[in-house]
């Protein structure tokens, strides 16, 4: 039952029925004085005693028994045992995503108690235990209640949907059994060990003023053990929500030690990653840059992988030369997608050295920290350059074809970069003190200029210790953002900024940092601002992104237990030892902070490495957790730890800094090199996450339309993970088409990946393809008449529904007067234009879109002179089916239709063969 008389709320009704192999069921229930229903696959199992639930002591759960079964439900978990003279079984049904806090409360407290007097040691005899009538989980998903309870001598559950609650967050896994299916009548069936639990097809209603509406609903599979519900619309207060779930994940290294070590993102959601490798095998395409590993005896190559929003790999690259090793630790793209990749090289002093593409080197020792830039098919250079022979470039950030380069480097080597040697310009500056060994550093470069001319400027800035400058963001002024940590006490610090001390009431020391953030305006000449954040101990900022209003948000890791944080922030407690993770908002002017929170477990050694930031202001976090009671919140993807070794982690913060949105483990069992490690993370333009990193676990969790499904062998392999929408399917259009089959059909939805199949009615549709993560096009396969469901069925197995989305109509063929069009013979008639109006009508309709009024609402045969004004509009009308078709839109011959244009068989023919191809 639902909650009668709540508005907004919905009951899921689902009864679980026992049917057992009929031989069996039959000697169980020999003395069962109640008819048993028969069915042909056996008999169902009920009880003639109203359905009871027992508390048990000590775990908070309850026990309830029929003829031939018994169920447990525990916090977390349903448990339901099968007992018979030749066999037994036993399933568990949890619900992933769910509150694991949650308790189950007995209701309906049933009259008189129960006694168990068993066996001879009575310490062990429980008298007086109270038994209830239903089972509550309060809360189990957000708005959503479970409630457990016996129905006409059947067990059942509701979940209960209160306004605001979401049906599409439910799902139930079961364990123990084979794999689930849902049989013609909807029915969920579960087998195991001979016997099949039935769950009924759900009764989702809705009651108002004691009237119940019934909505359509039903059981979905969600993966090969589980299930989630579809649900029609009813009357709600808050629109629908959809949470991450893991779209694609991808092994990807070869035979050595690989690392993924940063990711940057398109405008079309393609991601390009790098690292580093030692694999000789890793994985190249056909025409990259560089194909085979420069030299195996070197010790690593950059890498560069491009990978499309579906998942199809679409360039991959060694970057590196045979006497020297790379690591490729930054990425950022500019908007014609030519990838700018920095990181440092070693170089012994003979031999090839790093390839110089209309770069420069300011020290004849060509080691240091590199830049290069790479053509937006991954087969060229176009830019390459040498920072300083000691130096370590570590973060880079484009605006137009200029990139941002930030690491550190040695201060004592006065020509970093300083081209005394060419015309004694200087190009470089210095702000701060200074002097202090290794310097955090800035350069700007110009990849569209040539040598010297392409470094716009050079800065150090520090202070008396060290500094390292470890990520750096842009914004559209070109105005430099970095973060990092140094030892200094006197490093550059402006009045008025938010931590003006270092090490907070102390002091840096030799073996105590601190992190900072450094604004630097737009010639690299002065700060604008420059701040601490840190405490008494050590503190890292790892990464850095900034919004729209020049709030800047860090990323990194902690020791100190007075790291500042703020009121109301999520966590302001750091862990018991280790590092700990902290996320902080900075305000615009560097002045205060917005939020600052430790983000960690109550163990420690848990550290973030990336953040990205979107348009809600919402912090994406990714790194590492050892910690096993990391913050994890509803429908993570992997809500415990997988390994006794660091799991990497994804998490997400609210605008305040106060709550997780959503937060997950993410790793394998792991194996003795330090578990799973989270490095980098992107966001896409439709809001999903992509994180790169690295991993030992051979098990690390990936999708069957991954580049590799198998850990290569080495140390290491890096990962790449896409955290997106869950798959599902919202709209088809058009919604009907010919029994025939061929109508152009477009699959509206999300996480969609490549290799995805779609099928109407059961049949399969041809010409199937993946256009984005939210829209397919096909080709609608024949079928009889009447209206059928469109599933979409992933390659790792999830399937979604649209019921009743597309309807097979008797629909005419298209035919037109002289068909064909004889070229240059046949003259262009009024009726040739008139048919082809209400042709492309016809489409405009089937794609939702309003019909045209045409110029001259009426041609008059042999009248109506056909000018180009004419075909110019039934162009532009057939170009917008095309586009809310998602098709590409017909290229014309010509393309321009200007007054006094004749209008041409030819050009007819054209707009026949695109209507008729969308038909």
């Amino acid at each position: 039952m639902g909650i009668r008389g709540t508005r907004g709320a919905v009951g899921f009704v689902a009864a679980l029925t026992l049917i057992l192999p009929a031989g069996r069921a039959a000697a169980e229930t020999a003395n069962q004085h109640t008819p048993l229903a028969t069915s042909s696959r056996g008999r169902t199992l009920v009880a003639h005693q109203p359905l009871r639930f027992n508390a048990l002591a000590g775990n908070g759960g309850f026990l309830s028994k029929g003829n031939g079964y018994s169920m447990v439900l525990a916090p977390g978990s349903a448990a339901v045992s099968l007992q018979g003279p030749d066999r037994a079984a036993a399933v568990r049904m949890t619900w992933p995503g769910a509150n694991r806090n949650v308790h189950p409360v007995g209701t309906d407290l049933a009259p008189g108690v129960t006694n168990y007097l068993i066996g001879s040691d009575s310490s062990q005899w429980r008298r007086g235990v109270q038994s209830f009538g239903k089972v509550r989980y309060p809360a189990l998903y957000p708005g959503i209640d479970l409630v457990f309870y016996g129905n006409q001598q059947q067990l059942e559950y509701d979940f209960v949907v209160a306004p605001g609650g979401d049906p599409k967050n439910i799902r139930l896994h079961v364990s123990g059994g084979d794999a689930l299916r849902i049989d013609s009548g909807g029915n969920l069936v579960i087998r195991a060990g001979g016997a099949e639990m039935v769950q009924r097809a759900p009764v989702v209603y809705q009651e108002h003023d004691g009237t119940r509406q019934l909505i359509a609903g039903r059981y979905v599979k969600t993966g090969r053990h589980e299930v989630g519900f579809a649900v029609g619309d009813y009357d709600r207060t808050r629109t629908l929500s959809i949470d991450p779930v893991l779209t694609y994940s991808s092994f990807l290294g070869g035979s050595g030690a690989d690392f993924a070590q940063a990711v940057a993102v398109d405008s079309a959601g393609s991601a390009y990653v790098t690292g580093y490798t030692a694999s000789t095998n890793f994985p190249t395409t056909p025409g990259a840059y560089l194909t085979t590993v420069s030299n195996p005896a070197s010790s690593y190559d950059v890498f560069v992988t491009k990978i499309s929003a579906t998942g199809v790999l679409m360039y991959s690259t060694y970057v590196g030369t045979s006497n020297t090793s790379e690591k490729g630790l930054g990425i950022a793209l500019d908007q014609a997608g030519n990838a700018y990749v920095a990181g440092t090289v070693s170089y012994p002093g003979s031999g090839e050295t790093f390839p110089l593409v209309n770069g420069f080197t300011i020290d004849a020792r060509t080691g240091g920290g590199f830049l290069f830039k790479l053509n937006s098919s991954g087969s060229s250079l176009l830019y390459s350059t040498l920072i300083q022979n000691a130096a370590e470039c570590r973060g880079v950030a484009v605006v137009g074809g200029t990139a941002y380069v930030t690491g550190m480097a040695y201060g004592s080597y006065p020509t970093f970069p300083i081209a005394a040697y060419a015309n004694n310009t200087t190009y470089s500056t210095r702000i701060g003190p200074g002097a202090g060994g290794w310097e955090a550093f800035v350069v700007k470069i110009d990849a569209s200029a040539v040598g010297l001319a392409s470094l716009v400027y050079a800065t150090r800035f520090g202070g008396s210790s060290f500094a390292y400058g470890n990520a750096i963001a842009v914004n559209a002024a070109g105005e430099a953002f970095v973060t990092g940590e140094t030892e200094s006490a006197d490093f550059p610090i402006t009045p008025g900024a938010a931590q003006i001390s270092c090490g907070g009431p102390t002091y840096c020391t030799g073996r105590e940092r601190e992190a900072f953030v450094s604004k630097l305006d737009a010639s690299g000449t002065a700060l604008l601002y420059s701040t601490y954040a840190g405490g008494t101990l050590v503190d890292r900022g790892n990464a850095i992104a900034i919004d729209s209003s020049g709030n800047a948000y860090v990323a990194g890791e902690t020791t100190s237990l007075d790291f500042p944080t703020t009121v109301g922030a999520l966590n302001r407690t750091r862990g018991s030892f280790g590092s700990s993770g902290f996320v902080f908002k900075l305000n615009s002017t560097g002045t205060g902070f917005v939020y600052s929170t430790f983000l960690v477990g109550s163990a420690g050694e848990d550290r973030a490495f990336a953040i990205a930031v979107d348009s809600g202001g919402n912090a994406y976090v990714a790194g590492d957790a050892y910690s096993a009671d990391f913050p994890v919140t509803k429908d993570a993807i992997q809500p415990l730890k997988a390994s006794n070794n660091a799991d990497a982690f994804v998490s997400v913060l609210n605008l305040a800094g106060s709550a997780l949105v959503y937060s997950s483990y993410l790793g394998g069992t792991g194996g003795v090199s330090g578990g799973d490690k989270a490095f980098g993370i992107a966001l896409d333009p439709a809001g999903d996450g992509w994180v790169v990193g690295q991993t030992d676990s051979l098990d690390f969790p990936v999708k069957p339309n991954a580049i590799s499904i198998a850990h290569g062998g080495g140390l290491f392999d890096g990962f790449v993970v896409k955290v997106g929408d869950p798959l599902s399917v919202t709209s088809v259009l058009p919604t009907s088409g010919s029994t025939a089959g061929g109508t152009a059909v477009t699959v509206r939805g999300t996480g969609f990946m490549s290799g995805a199949t779609v099928t109407f009615g059961g049949a399969a549709a041809t010409a199937v393809s993946v256009v984005s993560p939210t829209i397919i096009t096909v080709s609608a396969p024949a079928h009889a008449l009447g209206a059928v469901d469109v599933v979409v069925t992933s390659a790792d197995g999830r399937v979604a529904t649209l019921a009743g989305g597309f309807t097979y109509v008797t629909q005419p063929a298209l035919t037109f007067t002289d068909d064909p069009l004889q070229i240059r013979v046949t003259r262009v008639k009024a009726i040739h234009m008139t048919e082809l109006r209400t042709a492309v009508n016809t489409l405009r309709g089937r794609y939702a879109l309003s019909p045209v009024s045409f110029a001259d609402g009426t041609l008059n045969p042999g009248v109506t002179v056909v000018r180009g004004v004419h075909l110019l509009e039934l162009r532009t009308a057939l170009a917008q089916v095309y586009i809310a078709a998602s098709r590409t839109v017909p290229t014309w011959n010509p393309g321009a239709i200007t007054l006094g244009t004749v209008i041409t068989a030819a050009q007819i023919t054209e707009v026949r063969t695109a209507t008729r191809a969308l038909w």
